[in-house]
């Protein structure tokens, strides 16, 4: 692939991954502090705020902004051990910020069009997640001893998902603290007899980052919600704090609430209800209980096409043992050969 000319970027992080940028963009990434003179685009890590010098030149400038992102599959650690095995590159927003449109949006239309094509295109996806069982992140054994208190729930349970703090897929989805607060509400108030299960994010797991749905959030919500209150002092409300793969969790519950995560549209491909608290990229397209507002930019769309769309036409992909450009199907291969050899080193118990 020949450069056609010249992308600035202007944060650190990205700058490493300059290689990428250049296999994303078929332009030469320059290091810029301030100029843009003789760019033909600017780029940054989506919308977050280690990108606000390049989108606010962008905008100054009328210059192209192209938002890069890790993509659906990342890797099999969270954190910066391993290079993503995915990115999107996006000229007209970014997937998680419902404030604006995406690329992701226009080709979710789009491939609603075809859905018998959509249904081909999406299947490596489909297979991938609900068959081997891969995720973005997949530093899990199958945790038998944290899954038994799902196991043994009478009533049943139902999954409600936490994020990290700061995470920009919250605040682009038009939520905050407040809607991790209303969901675990509902979901104790509309599942009086099931065991609540709050899943935490594997940042949080790993120390990294801290989540929404802590002890103060939950003392918060039980003052406020007698329902709450008696779901935790009755033993129904737990955390599930341990390294627990979502398609493991997921088998196990009936439906699940999220806010924003990767994990609720897991849950939809594992055939589970969702309830959906933030504008995230998989609502307001007819899949989701939505209580958030829509953003009137979507309209129905089957499952098959938003994965398709997501998976196949907005994600691109990088070979996880030689970093080279590569198609999805040996992605979703190396990613998997990467886990297995994890989980022989770490047998599950």
């Amino acid at each position: 692939m020949t450069a056609q000319g010249r992308i600035g970027i202007y944060s650190q992080g990205l700058w490493r991954l300059r290689e990428r940028v250049a296999a994303l963009t078929a332009l030469t990434p320059v290091r810029r502090w301030v100029s843009p003179l003789g760019l033909k685009a600017l780029a940054g890590w989506g919308h977050k705020p280690t990108a606000a010098r390049a989108r606010g030149l962008a905008q100054l400038t009328g210059l192209p902004y192209l938002a890069i992102e890790d993509g659906f599959f990342r890797s099999v650690a969270p954190g910066d051990a391993e290079l993503s095995i995915s990115h999107v590159c996006d000229a007209e927003g970014i997937y998680y910020d419902a404030s604006g449109p995406s690329a992701l949006e226009r080709l979710t239309r789009a491939r609603a069009a075809d859905p018998a094509a959509a249904a081909r295109a999406a299947a490596p996806a489909l297979e991938a997640i609900k068959v081997r069982r891969l995720s973005k992140y997949n530093l899990f054994a199958l945790n038998r001893s944290a899954l038994i208190p799902l196991d043994r729930a009478q009533g049943g349970a139902v999954l409600v998902v936490d994020q990290t703090q700061g995470d920009a897929a919250v605040t682009g989805a038009g939520a905050a603290r407040d809607s991790f607060r209303a969901m675990l509400i509902a979901a104790t108030v509309e599942n009086p007899d099931a065991l609540i299960v709050l899943k935490t994010h594997p940042e949080t797991h790993a120390g990294r980052r801290r989540g929404y749905l802590d002890a103060g959030l939950i003392a918060d919500a039980a003052r406020r919600n007698p329902a709450v209150d008696d779901a935790r002092r009755a033993g129904r409300l737990i955390t599930l704090t341990a390294s627990v793969a979502p398609m493991d969790a997921l088998d196990r519950v009936a439906k699940v609430y999220a806010v924003s995560s990767l994990l609720g549209l897991e849950a939809l491909i594992a055939g589970r209800p969702v309830v959906s608290f933030g504008q995230s990229f998989y609502s307001g397209w007819g899949l989701t209980d939505d209580r958030a507002p829509a953003t009137g930019r979507r309209t129905h769309a089957p499952l098959e096409c938003l994965v398709a769309a997501a998976f196949a036409d907005y994600a691109r992909y990088f070979d996880p043992e030689t970093g080279a450009p590569c198609g999805l199907d040996r992605a979703i291969d190396g990613l998997a050969d990467r886990k297995a050899r994890w989980l022989s080193w770490n047998p599950p118990f």
